[in-house]
């Protein structure tokens, strides 16, 4: 294993860990820091967030050290994956398709058979959890483009978070041979983590990655028109995959502001958003690793004077859900296709089912 994680370019200056209880910790700058003293829980402990990254101002990613730490320990064989199985996608029994069997969800009417130009993708988490919200979609989206198609699969990343970035390699060429096969040309995604993960992954192919909130911008006089404006104001939460970008920030914000929905932003928003506290899948390994991150974000959503908050990544509203509760979170996607969405209810009947 490397000692030493060498970066002579670090400044020194602990910007990094301004608004980072993990990196804190150290004291210290995290490239001073040798490899050999970062411990497993520390390295899965790290949200993978990339807000070091962004207060990095020499354009270091701080994170850097831990995910080649995890990297190394999952090779060396530490860390027993073993007893993650159900984190990787690639496993038949992992936990999504175990969720949605027993809640009886399936897509087989939905899926392709045949050659599609379009298809959506929800991303496992809403796939699994909003049935409701993905059919809905669809049928917006095959107003659009008739004869659009669903396919339920994973991006790969959480076998990148995993440190297991050979099978992330494997898994996206078998999504991408699918997709192929079924001649998509234009691939509508729903999830901003999956997203940023096909954009990149599929960018050498000719597949157009398209967000599903671009699209209902496009399209917005097409959208339920019933007044649903809340009286009160609402904020957003950006997920982390979205701080460089802002993809899916920007248009959700400027759909909002179509439906005349007031906003008021959080302090940590854009490219300096802060986690819901469920990055890097870091709770997995890390029991409480995100609590820090959670309570924080909680914190600022009150203090923006929101009664309500949006959230556009299905993972960050669960645990938003928990963290800022009274304040109740809504799915974006939910709220512009005007959907009562089931998410919350199904994650509580599939935990009962697998308990």
């Amino acid at each position: 294993m490397r000692e030493s994680f060498s970066t002579p370019q670090c400044a020194g200056c602990l910007a990094c860990a301004e608004d980072c209880a993990l990196l804190r910790g150290y004291g210290r700058p995290i490239f001073q820091v040798p490899l050999h003293e970062i411990t497993a829980e520390q390295a899965f402990a790290c949200l993978q967030c990339g807000l070091c990254a962004a207060a990095c101002p020499l354009g270091l990613d701080p994170a850097d050290p831990l995910r080649v730490k995890r990297q190394e320990l999952v090779e060396v064989g530490v860390v027993n994956l073993g007893d993650y199985r159900y984190l990787c996608p690639d496993e038949h029994d992992n936990m999504w398709a175990l969720c949605r069997a027993a809640l009886g969800i399936d897509y087989d009417d939905i899926e392709p058979r045949e050659a599609t130009s379009t298809l959506f993708f929800p991303g496992c988490t809403i796939a699994t959890y909003s049935p409701r919200l993905t059919r809905a979609f669809l049928e917006f989206l095959d107003g659009i483009y008739p004869g659009a198609k669903a396919v339920v699969d994973c991006c790969g990343k959480p076998l990148r978070y995993m440190g297991l970035n050979d099978r992330a390699q494997q898994h996206l060429k078998r999504l991408e041979a699918k997709l192929e096969q079924w001649c998509v040309s234009r691939l509508v995604v729903g999830c901003p983590n999956c997203y940023y993960e096909l954009l990149e992954g599929l960018g050498g192919n000719a597949i157009e990655v398209v967000d599903v909130y671009s699209l209902l911008y496009s399209h917005r006089s097409l959208l339920p028109v019933e007044d649903r404006r809340p009286s009160v104001p609402y904020t957003v939460h950006d997920p982390c995959p979205d701080r460089e970008a802002g993809v899916f920030g920007k248009q959700v914000r400027a759909l909002l502001e179509y439906l005349e929905v007031p906003v008021r932003e959080m302090r940590h928003h854009g490219r300096y958003t802060i986690c819901c506290g469920t990055g890097g899948m870091a709770k997995h390994f890390v029991p409480g690793a995100g609590d820090w991150s959670a309570q924080l974000r909680a914190e600022e959503a009150r203090a923006s004077g929101a009664q309500g908050m949006f959230a556009y990544c299905m993972s960050c509203l669960f645990n938003l859900a928990d963290s800022c509760t009274p304040l109740p979170v809504v799915h974006a996607l939910s709220f512009f296709l005007n959907v009562q969405d089931e998410a919350l209810d199904n994650r509580r009947k599939s935990r009962e089912a697998l308990s």
